[in-house]
């Protein structure tokens, strides 16, 4: 079987670091949404939860929003290829 790269170039223009810079922001805006809900479950703010007024939900979303800046801030400090 020849070589397809030229095809895959074609069809998908973008090299590996913008997939991943893609891929980083992606997962940090999510990381940093689940964070920020389960921050305010724990603060009782988001009623309806079996998390809702547990402070241990406000300090792992706390965690976890922090991780999702830290991936959005790799992402946008990512050169192009």
């Amino acid at each position: 079987m020849g070589d397809v790269g030229w095809l895959l170039d074609t069809a998908f223009p973008l090299r590996d670091t913008d997939h991943m810079k893609i891929t980083l922001f992606i997962v940090g805006g999510v990381l940093i949404l689940f964070g920020l809900v389960w921050a305010l479950q724990g603060f009782g703010i988001l009623p309806g939860s079996a998390m809702s007024g547990h402070r241990r939900w406000v300090l792992i979303g706390g965690v976890v929003a922090v991780v999702g800046v830290v991936l959005e801030v790799l992402a946008a400090r990512m050169k192009k290829k």
